[in-house]
């Protein structure tokens, strides 16, 4: 039999809600759904709890767990309460609060039906089975029921299918889709994420036209960026982006502009050559400056696919804009910032290609590079530019089983130009200030503040490249001298 091990801090709230739950006239039945049963299953820790509940809604029954927490002197933030709301796959009111600085959200046991033309389902209070069929896929839809302390699994194949690491939708993918297509790329991310195997009719399914148009229809594109975001995020954003491209929803995702001839065998190898490079301790060796984390990992590949579209425009507002922030701002509704890095890891690829090949590359040029790639919004993160500018150049190299041996060379150059840097301490120059402000400036040359003080700026950081260790005063001499 499947067993849960609770935490002494969950096992100290489990009994909290069982008491609050004696307190009640007509007691209900508790269970922990989803994701914290999945995780605690496979062995790992998961802080945020959901209370599935069966005759009350989470709201009536967070407000008995605080008044019962007040009476006994226990601390609990105040319930928010999260209303529906379709774009964020809330369907069903929830009340959310902090419990020891655990997240637990209350929500009743619901069935879920669907409109053909809605995304947003007809909601009512169901069974355990009928929450369990609703969910997306088996290993999400298990429960487990603080009273009896089991694995409760009511679609019948969920412990089963997390033993034998397969991702199964709890009905036939085909219904699950239709209703709400946005499962397929849920789908795709839990499979990726765990590394297991999703079944044959999952694929089939998402292939079919009915889903795809479904997904066009119903699926708001703030539901799709935060899919697309949690995947690249994720174990294997490789994987993913194949299925995707098997499936046929690259272009259903990130929607490039109608006029733009996408080439996708020339995206497949782009994103495959940053994974192969990502997979290989030498990418460490290029950016030493920079840890790969989570939110990094999706900017280098949402940086690949639109690596090809890089010099592409489209008219917004009559004006030219970048197809790359485009699709970030439209196709997957992220913020600005992501869009600006993600366009700036990938606009000055010609320049440090040219830069990097230099073979007596000075302080000063190199100084003035770096800067360039450290304008906001990357900062610090100049060296992801330069990686992505490797992962052009590697391009023609790529094999599956590993890169080409010519690759060894171009990998060389870039190692040295990371060296080079280094040794001549320009690692952080992005950051670099001028010796002399504004109003030092116009003082020492006679002038009023104004557009001539700005023009002296560039001067005065070219100078302080080309004297790394030059104070302010010999600044002020050679200005004096000179202008």
């Amino acid at each position: 039999m499947a067993r849960v091990i609770l935490t002494p801090l969950e096992t100290k709230i489990v009994d909290i809600l069982l008491t609050t739950n004696k307190r009640i006239g007509s007691p209900v039945v508790l269970r922990i759904a989803g994701g914290w049963v999945r995780d605690k299953l496979l062995g790992r820790e998961s802080d945020d709890i959901d209370i599935a509940i069966d005759k009350m809604t989470g709201q009536q029954f967070a407000l008995h767990v605080k008044e019962y927490m007040v009476e006994n002197q226990m601390h609990m933030t105040n319930i928010s309460t999260v209303k529906i709301n379709p774009e964020k796959s809330k369907h069903l009111e929830t009340a959310t609060c902090k419990i020891f600085g655990l997240d637990i959200d209350f929500v009743n046991l619901r069935t879920e039906s669907y409109n053909e033309d809605s995304r947003n389902p007809e909601v009512e209070f169901g069974t355990p089975l009928e929450d369990a069929l609703r969910r997306d896929i088996t290993i999400n839809a298990l429960f487990y029921n603080l009273h009896s302390q089991e694995v409760e699994d009511f679609s019948g194949h969920g412990l089963q299918d997390l033993k034998d690491k397969i991702v199964r939708t709890p009905l036939p993918p085909h219904q699950t889709f239709l209703d709400d297509p946005l499962r397929v790329l849920r789908v795709i991310r839990f499979a990726t994420r765990l590394g297991y195997q999703m079944l044959p009719e999952i694929v089939e399914s998402g292939k079919q036209q009915e889903i795809q148009k479904a997904f066009e229809k119903k699926i708001s594109r703030e539901r799709v960026g935060v899919e697309i975001e949690k995947t690249l995020s994720g174990n294997d954003p490789k994987r993913a982006l194949d299925i995707l491209m098997e499936i046929g929803w690259f272009e259903l995702v990130f929607t490039p502009p109608e006029h733009l001839d996408l080439d996708l065998a020339l995206v497949k190898r782009s994103f495959a050559t940053l994974d192969l490079l990502l997979q290989s301790p030498f990418y460490k060796e290029i950016t030493w400056n920079t840890t790969i984390g989570p939110k990094n990992q999706c900017y280098l590949y949402l940086a690949s696919l639109l690596l090809v579209l890089r010099k592409e425009k489209v008219k917004v507002k009559n004006k030219d804009f970048p197809v790359s922030k485009h699709i970030i701002l439209n196709a997957l509704k992220l913020s600005n910032a992501d869009a600006d890095t993600v366009h700036a890891l990938i606009n000055n690829i010609e320049q440090t290609i040219s830069i990097v090949n230099l073979e007596n590359l000075d302080r000063k040029r190199a100084g003035w590079h770096i800067r360039d790639l450290g304008e906001r919004p990357l900062g610090s993160k100049w060296d992801l530019a330069v990686l992505m500018a490797l992962v052009y150049e590697l391009q023609p190299f790529y094999q599956p089983d590993g890169f080409h041996t010519d690759a060894i060379q171009v990998q060389k150059k870039y190692k040295q130009f990371i060296q080079h840097i280094f040794s001549l301490d320009l690692q952080d120059v992005y950051a670099m200030k001028p010796l002399l402000n504004g109003q030092e400036i116009a003082t020492l040359l006679g002038i009023k503040p104004g557009p001539k003080v700005g023009q002296m700026l560039p001067l005065i950081l070219d100078w302080q490249l080309g004297h790394p260790a030059g104070t302010k005063q010999e600044l002020q001499e050679w200005l004096s001298h000179h202008h």
